[in-house]
């Protein structure tokens, strides 16, 4: 629009001779309503109105300053926080703030400059898991004030449970204030109105470039060669004289198969009713906890606390579950006592162990809520989490109108998310499709929902008659269930054979064989 006699937005004259805007050098100031030509919009098709250059620009700027002045004012205390885990806890056997540190962050997103040098020289070390004392202080660095820091970061106090959320804090005032550096030249320019900004439009464009820069930047991560190394160093720590890599299930053909419950990796185990799911989902649940250390949640959507805790105390015990539940059992018996004695050793390895009852709030995000602050009170980020089961987790108000086949896909494609994400093993136990009981293979999972393309594994739970009937006529209260191993992104298909005694609560593993690819695909009627 050229300059005219009357101003675009009220209609009163305007003097060619006016006063001058000074945000885009060229206009004429309207000394009725003060606006410029730079503010003008248009009409487009419809009535929704277009920003000018000017205003966008101005309006970004004014967002960025208002989220910088609601951040934290002065970022070194949580800095300096984090580095001093770092410092104080490398080498260290089973601690677990270094690795949250070094895997959410890298040096150049720390803001206090000292912090920022320091971390430079002390990450890469801390990486390869070196001890740092004072001792190697006074060797990686020379005197000045970058020693004088390291060595006060050894004796600083620190808050390891809080770590997780740090460095959320720091990740995300590192990406604002380059977001900041980016936008504050062209501001400057362009509302001083200095040369080499032709054009309000060429400022905006300029300061969009360098937002899209650093963000995508963020998004996309640093490039192979930075990668690489690190990964490598973790690789090689990996390397060890054991069958398997992940957390132990307390089943030797399982481990050797699967290779242990591996974090990242997502599990589906589908079985018929009866077939025993949820009771190899506790057995499961107890043994991580008891043989690898780790955090145990078990996310119960169908089964109370009690029923799931009965289940643990009968495995252990030997004491059949039900006369647990009736409380047919006097206080002086051997029975009773047995149970007590299993009391106690659940309790060696009940403290990173947990049961969620889980109700109609505990969506997958809520989910990874109470994973992200288990793992943040325990200060590791080891955990493994069994979910009872898949179809029934409850959904979003945005997912309402959706299929039942599409809500299982999205929670099964959300699930691998959330291992990804948190560095965590989930088994996640899944009904089998009315259409495809008694199937030994992935057709099991078929029409409910796209389980089997979303699992690193799927496994199913298959019983075996022909078994059972010579269990049975053996004397043994058992039935004879085959855990088919259809799908292994990593690893071989398998079929492993357990005894299952319903009473008990407990699976014991029999005998195991290969499984060809093309056996786990849809042949079987």
């Amino acid at each position: 629009m050229g300059e005219g006699t009357n101003c675009w937005a009220c209609k009163m004259p305007i003097d060619n001779e006016g006063q001058r805007c000074d945000r885009c050098g060229s206009g004429i100031i309207c000394p009725s309503c003060g606006k410029c030509t730079c503010d003008y919009v248009t009409d487009e098709e419809s009535v929704a109105k277009k920003e000018s250059p000017r205003t966008t620009f101005q309006r970004l700027v004014d967002e960025a300053e208002e989220v910088k002045i609601t951040e934290e004012a002065d970022p070194e205390p949580i800095e300096r926080e984090l580095l001093a885990a770092v410092i104080q806890e490398s080498g260290c056997a089973g601690a677990a703030a270094p690795d949250l540190v070094l895997d959410g962050l890298e040096p150049d997103q720390f803001r206090t400059a000292a912090i920022r040098d320091l971390a430079k020289i002390i990450f890469p070390y801390a990486r390869k898991r070196g001890v740092i004392n004072s001792t190697v202080i006074r060797g990686l660095l020379p005197e000045g004030r970058l020693r004088d820091l390291a060595l006060e970061l050894t004796g600083d106090v620190y808050d390891a449970a809080a770590f997780s959320t740090y460095v959320e804090v720091v990740r995300k005032n590192s990406h604002i204030a380059k977001a900041l550096e980016v936008m504050a030249p062209a501001a400057q320019q362009l509302l001083a109105g200095a040369d080499g900004v032709p054009s309000l439009a060429v400022a905006l464009s300029r300061a969009q470039e360098g937002l899209i820069t650093v963000s995508g930047g963020e998004l996309l991560g640093d490039s192979e060669y930075h990668q690489l190394p690190s990964f490598c160093i973790a690789l090689e720590r990996r390397q060890q004289e054991r069958e398997f890599v992940g957390y132990d299930t307390g089943f030797t053909h399982l481990n050797r198969v699967i290779n242990g419950l591996c974090p990242g990796v997502l599990m589906m185990l589908a079985g018929p009713p009866g077939g025993g799911k949820t009771t190899l989902g506790k057995q499961l649940h107890y043994s991580v906890g008891k043989l690898s250390g780790a955090l145990a949640i078990f996310i119960a959507f169908e089964q109370s606390a009690d029923e799931l805790r009965i289940k643990t105390l009968a495995q252990i015990s030997g004491v059949d579950h039900r006369s647990i539940m009736r409380g047919k059992h006097s206080t002086d018996t051997e029975a009773w006592h047995k149970v007590q004695t299993a009391t106690a050793e659940i309790m060696r390895s009940a403290e990173k162990s947990y049961i969620v009852e889980a109700d109609a709030s505990v969506t997958i995000d809520r989910i990874q809520v109470i994973a992200e602050a288990a793992m943040a009170h325990h200060g590791t980020n080891q955990c493994v989490l069994i979910i009872d089961y898949l179809q029934i987790i409850p959904s979003s108000d945005l997912m309402s109108k959706m299929s039942v086949y599409d809500k299982v896909s999205f929670h099964c494609s959300e699930l691998k998310r959330l291992a990804r994400k948190l560095k965590i093993s989930i088994v996640a136990i899944s009904s089998e499709s009315r259409n495809n009981y008694n199937k030994k293979t992935l057709g099991v999972f078929k029409e409910s929902g796209e389980i089997e393309y979303g699992a690193d594994v799927a496994a199913v739970l298959h019983i075996d008659k022909t078994r059972t009937g010579e269990l049975v006529e053996s004397g043994k209260d058992a039935r004879a269930v085959d855990l088919l191993i259809v799908k292994n992104r990593n690893g071989e298909n398998a079929q492993i054979g357990f005894n299952f005694y319903p009473k008990l609560c407990q699976f014991a593993e029999y005998d195991y064989k290969h499984v060809e690819y093309h056996e786990g695909l849809e042949n079987d009627g």
